[in-house]
């Protein structure tokens, strides 16, 4: 069976993580996808979206606080500043693929924003 990517957007996640009207159908293409060991991906700048939307439209911690207990129930606990937890979740625990991505000198992906961007 060929393998699929698949890329969300930030629409597609706040849905998802806001358990807003139709992230069913999300969650059950997530775990489809999983399935069958696809391709995900999803650009740094629409996680950044996610943050932002969320911040704005609900303005307070408690909201953040919820919608980052959603990412870690997915996730794990992590903490976002430490490169070496970020590479762990992104490319081995979400499995995304760090193609064209360039290495620090220790030979690791890079997770500066301007390498995250090529996600």
């Amino acid at each position: 069976m060929k393998k699929t990517a698949h890329i969300f957007d930030s629409y597609a996640l706040l849905k998802l993580f806001q358990k807003e009207r139709g992230y069913e159908k999300i969650s059950r293409l997530l775990e489809d996808i999983k399935k069958v060991e696809s391709v995900k991906y999803i650009n740094a700048i629409n996680l950044g979206e996610i943050i932002y939307s969320t911040k704005r439209e609900f303005g307070d911690q408690k909201k953040l606080e919820a919608l980052q207990k959603r990412i870690y129930a997915r996730t794990g606990e992590f903490n976002i500043s430490s490169p070496a937890q970020l590479r762990e979740i992104l490319f081995e625990k979400l499995k995304i693929s760090p193609k064209g991505m360039r290495k620090t000198p220790k030979g690791e992906i890079s997770t500066q924003e301007e390498e995250l961007g090529k996600i």
